[in-house]
C-alpha cells in the first residue's frame, strides 16, 4: 500500500534565475507536476537523481558565475 505524500505546508521565498525558473516550469509541464511540486520533487530526491562528482562540479561554476554578476549578494529579496 502507498503511503499518502506529505502535506505542502512550508512556504518558500526563493529567488531564482530566469532560465532556472524557465527549466521549472518545463519540468513542471512535462511531468504534469505544478511548479512547487516538481521543485519539492527534485528536491526531495536530489540524492537519488544527481550523480554527486558532476553535481559538485556544477556547482562550483555556478558559483563562479555569481560571484561574477552585479546581483550576487545572496540577501534576501
Amino acid at each position: 500500500m502507498a503511503h499518502p505524500a506529505p502535506r505542502m505546508t512550508r512556504p518558500s521565498r526563493a529567488r531564482i534565475t530566469e532560465p532556472g525558473h524557465r527549466r521549472l516550469r518545463t519540468f513542471a509541464a512535462e511531468t504534469g507536476l505544478s511548479e512547487d511540486e516538481a521543485l519539492t520533487f527534485l528536491l526531495e530526491n536530489l540524492d537519488r537523481i544527481a550523480e554527486p562528482t558532476a553535481l559538485a562540479r556544477r556547482l562550483r561554476e555556478f558559483r563562479a558565475a555569481r560571484a561574477e554578476r552585479p546581483d550576487a549578494s545572496g540577501g534576501d529579496i
